[in-house]
């Protein structure tokens, strides 16, 4: 079935966690081309279940079968539930929302602003909004499977300490610089935590070199960019300000 009829089955079943999720060859439709299918086993994780006391947990299974090529899917179940008590109804994403979802994960927008630019798009109000961490996992499965955002801490790790400062090089060629230098006297450059905040600096010999001046002919100041619904990142130009210009470092 379509995977828009699918979403809609999946509002009548009681509450479900994925337990395993991989990718095979496709035996869903009949395209003639090689391609995947990701396969999903659910188990039941509806709280009325739970409640009943039984050797054995709820003998309720499921499986998704999702073609990668076409939008197709299949679901199979198995079982009974132990509770025939529906499920707490929380507020879940719809086909319309998630579609939005996508459309501002590709402009960079952040979770929380995503959901709660779904109060004006869609006209909800915060009880029937979904929660924070439905739209987090669903933007962050969306960027990781298809905007590429993956983890790139290692090649950007690489990347600065290849233009670590040396001295060797010209007054025109960029070179990085951070707080702190390990044994070896690379850059230690952070993950962007709390803990280790990631904080690089880029320049060049000329542009340091516009400071070699007597400091009370000019004015030194820090300029900061915090648009960070399309950046992750804040941006800081340090600069300096004379009677007529304004020359950035």
């Amino acid at each position: 079935m379509p995977t828009s009829d699918v979403e809609m089955l999946f509002d009548s079943f009681k509450t479900f966690k994925v337990t395993k999720s991989h990718l095979v060859s496709c035996g869903l439709c009949g395209h003639a081309a090689p391609h995947a299918m990701r396969v999903r086993l659910l188990a039941c994780s509806c709280p009325t279940c739970e409640a009943v006391v039984t050797p054995a947990p709820c003998a309720w299974r499921g499986k998704t079968l999702a073609c990668q090529h076409l939008n197709l899917m299949r679901v199979e179940e198995i079982g009974v539930h132990v509770s025939p008590a529906p499920s707490t109804i929380h507020p879940r994403l719809t086909a319309p929302m998630k579609e939005v979802a996508r459309e501002w994960a590709a402009q960079g927008l952040k979770p929380s602003r995503i959901r709660s630019g779904f109060l004006r798009r869609f006209n909800l109000d915060e009880q029937s909004l979904p929660a924070l961490s439905v739209v987090q996992k669903f933007v962050h499965n969306y960027a990781t499977n298809h905007l590429r955002n993956n983890d790139l801490m290692g090649t950007v790790r690489a990347k600065i300490q290849e233009a670590a400062f040396t001295g060797t090089a010209s007054e025109s060629d960029p070179f990085t610089f951070v707080w702190e230098n390990d044994a070896s006297g690379r850059p230690i450059v952070g993950n962007g935590s709390d803990d280790t905040p990631f904080v690089v600096g880029v320049t060049t010999k000329r542009l340091l070199q516009r400071l070699d001046r007597d400091p009370m002919s000019f004015v030194f100041h820090v300029d900061a960019t915090y648009k960070l619904c399309h950046v992750s990142y804040p941006v800081l130009v340090i600069g300096i300000s004379a009677p007529f210009t304004w020359l950035p470092l």
